[in-house]
């Protein structure tokens, strides 16, 4: 509150309306008070009031609505700032290890406090429109089976804590390691980790269709002698590799859209960074796990920020790489048996501050791929019989349904 007069003001009153009673509390130049009376307020002088608010149990699975009012009295006027806050009560999940086969639930969201552990003989389902909340220093760590089936309208979505922290490094990531048993994300949402997906030692594949891996600080997705499938994804703002593996995998990727731009941190490693040799600042490795590395990715985009002009580094000694169909940022010929596109320029998405990776209308994406079994987009949009690479089917906005 500030005062733009030459003159001193006298607030007869400033008060919460609901009184004790308030989920609100106001403190007032350092004093917490439901009411403050006869305050001062010097000529062309300031006055602080924040304003917070005390979310309480109310055991309603839909979020719900607060309401109260600041009310000022001065010179006899009396002034009303509205307040409003919205609040849901969570699951809270604290250090925890399931053993038998758990569904989780949208009724609310869960909160994660430490470590989720799925043990070996457990799989855990997650259905559409699950929210995990996770807090600092939390993980999920997988020794059976995880099992994400969101959709287009009600993604699951796995991510730090505080909403409006839109930042990577806010918790640790999901892990999933041996022995296992399916996993498999459906229209989820990864975000704001350290490493946003991670497996080791697995002949189980990681299933991704129409997942995005955005805002981690390591990696996107790190692999560890172990292999994945994925399809209509997204992979961005990562500080370190897109796709990182050591020690070997088999990766099959079809309309994939990589991109580094936005993450704000220095990046050292390429988007794509496939070895053989036990090389990893995050993951113990063990020489004798080492297996063959397969990669196999066509109508992908993988994008780097201009500071970064090979965005590619995949081990001389892999035993199949077939790059078809792609807009690739490098400076290296991968030979006659690929289709591949050297793309070195700006990138053409719509707004990659807001994560909005849909192509615009004068991409070198569009209709430059070739047809495959993915027949729809990221978004469930059909696929024309020139698709677009990436993740996106670019639709004109005349085309587009009005509600």
């Amino acid at each position: 509150m500030y005062n733009r007069h030459n003159e001193s003001v006298n607030i007869s009153q400033i008060r919460l309306a609901g009184g004790t009673s308030s989920p609100y509390k106001v403190i007032i130049n350092g004093k917490e008070e439901p009411a403050i009376n006869e305050e001062l307020l010097m000529a062309q002088d300031s006055l602080l009031i924040i304003v917070e608010y005390f979310a309480q149990e109310t055991d309603f699975d839909q979020p719900f609505e607060q309401k109260d009012s600041l009310i000022f009295l001065t010179n006899g006027n009396e002034q009303e700032v509205k307040l409003q806050a919205f609040s849901q009560d969570v699951y809270v999940l604290g250090k925890l290890t399931l053993q038998s086969d758990s569904v989780f639930s949208n009724n609310r969201p869960y909160l994660l406090t430490d470590t989720l552990t799925i043990d070996a003989n457990a799989t855990v389902f997650l259905r559409e429109g699950t929210q995990i909340l996770a807090q600092k220093k939390s993980a999920i760590l997988v020794f059976g089976g995880l099992i994400s089936t969101g959709n287009v309208e009600k993604p699951v979505i796995i991510r730090n804590e505080k909403m409006n922290i839109e930042a990577p490094n806010q918790w640790e990531g999901v892990y999933l390691e041996q022995p296992g048993g399916e996993v498999r994300f459906e229209y989820t949402q990864i975000k704001n980790a350290h490493i946003g997906l991670c497996m080791q030692h697995s002949n189980r594949p990681l299933i991704l269709r129409n997942v995005e891996l955005i805002n981690h600080y390591s990696h996107g997705l790190l692999l560890n002698d172990a292999d994945v499938q994925a399809e209509n994804s997204i992979i961005a703002k990562v500080g370190g590799p897109l796709i990182g593996v050591v020690m070997g995998a088999n990766i099959q990727a079809n309309h994939l859209t990589l991109s580094t731009a936005g993450t704000g941190l220095i990046r050292r490693k390429p988007a794509l960074d496939l070895r053989i040799e036990p090389e990893s600042e995050e993951l113990p490795v063990d020489p004798n796990a080492q297996r063959p590395l397969e990669v196999h990715i066509i109508n992908s985009i993988i994008w780097g920020a201009s500071s970064q002009t090979d965005e590619i580094h995949i081990d001389e000694q892999a035993q199949t790489v077939h790059l078809e169909y792609n807009l690739l940022r490098t400076d290296q010929d991968f030979g006659d048996t690929n289709n591949y596109n050297r793309y070195t320029a700006q990138e053409l998405f719509q707004d990659i501050s807001t994560d909005n990776y849909k192509l615009l209308e004068d991409s070198p994406q569009i209709d430059f791929g070739i047809p495959s079994n993915v027949n729809k987009d990221i978004l469930d949009r059909d696929r024309d019989e020139l698709p677009d690479i990436g993740a996106f089917e670019f639709i004109p906005e005349a085309d587009l349904p009005t509600e």
